[in-house]
């Protein structure tokens, strides 16, 4: 074997090394996001239709948190549960397209989930966004911070930006913190103010790229979760 011929295989297992994690990274945050929607969807159909709910009445998410660490489950505390709930309430469409996918991993969405995909739309999830590239694209922990913004636009525009940039938490992090939809919406040169941030990104990124090179495995946002 030739040395040129040494570095292409070593080019090649390289990059079939990053394809693959990257793949499996997906995976991970695809069921971590689907689980957490589903949690939601089963608490909205309980609280409308549970026999029992005005039982537990305000105090349900604090008895359901308590009962499922006593059974073992991690990564559904209060707060989380909370965190479910409005994840589903702000993204009741996102997985009712995938319902045979689900199904196959032995998931089955309630009857409640059903309906929702006859009340709404089951691809946008704002203007110019489809819910299937939300689901691929963006981590549950993209999410969260879609989560805390105020408005339905801010967050249609948050969605958009992430997805057409790769942004990652932390880049969605320092556009949200920069107001970026803010100073966007003021500019009369939008695409300016845009390719000044990504500029900025671009900078950071590379810096921090060449940190995190340092380490052999990424560092996982799940810990709180699983």
């Amino acid at each position: 074997m030739t040395a040129s011929s040494f570095l292409v295989l070593a080019d090649q297992l390289s990059h079939l090394h990053t394809q693959a994690q990257h793949a499996a990274l997906q995976q991970v945050n695809y069921w971590l996001t689907a689980r957490n929607w589903l949690v939601g969807c089963y608490l909205a159909e309980y609280e409308q239709y549970g026999q029992d709910r005005a039982t537990y009445g305000e105090r349900l998410l604090a008895e359901l948190a308590k009962t499922l660490r006593t059974r073992g489950v991690a990564g559904l505390s209060l707060t989380n549960l909370k965190l479910c709930r409005q994840f589903y309430q702000t993204y009741p469409a996102l997985l009712v397209t995938h319902a045979a996918t689900l199904q196959a991993a032995g998931l089955t969405l309630p009857a409640i989930g059903q309906t929702v995909s006859d009340q709404l739309p089951a691809t946008v999830g704002g203007p110019g966004i489809a819910l299937p590239a939300l689901l691929t694209r963006l981590s549950f922990s993209h999410f969260i911070e879609l989560l805390a913004l105020s408005t339905p636009l801010q967050r249609t525009f948050y969605e958009v930006q992430a997805v057409k940039n790769n942004w990652s938490v932390r880049e969605l992090k320092r556009a949200i913190h920069s107001a970026l939809y803010e100073r966007t919406g003021l500019s009369t040169d939008k695409a300016a103010v845009l390719a000044a941030h990504a500029g900025i990104q671009a900078k950071d990124g590379q810096a921090l790229s060449s940190l995190l090179g340092q380490f052999k495995a990424p560092q996982t946002p799940w810990d709180d979760w699983f």
